[in-house]
């Protein structure tokens, strides 16, 4: 499966949680991703993660005085953002058979 940089960036936003260990809602996902967005962007992006069964929404909490649909990654999402991190892109696999 491969995503987008923005794709992969909310992923792990949503990955990472909040400091408190509670999982972020909408709004809080866009402050934390790395480009400057917007709702309908975001929600596309949310959308998207969610056909592919990387993250899933959980039942809604009172936050900052509105109720908020929670955001959290899946056993599958955890396991596809651990495997990201350790994998080796294939240009870089060439450059290091190449300085052997």
């Amino acid at each position: 499966m491969i995503l987008t940089d923005k794709q992969a960036n909310v992923l792990d936003v949503i990955i990472k949680a909040n400091t408190g260990g509670s999982f972020c809602d909408l709004d809080e996902v866009i402050q934390r991703v790395f480009y400057a967005t917007n709702k309908p962007s975001i929600q596309f992006i949310i959308r998207n993660l969610i056909g592919k069964g990387l993250i899933e929404k959980k039942a809604t909490q009172k936050r900052r005085s509105r109720r908020r649909i929670i955001l959290s990654a899946t056993k599958r999402g955890y396991e596809f953002a651990s495997r990201k991190r350790t994998e080796i892109p294939e240009a870089m696999k060439r450059v290091l058979v190449s300085e052997i």
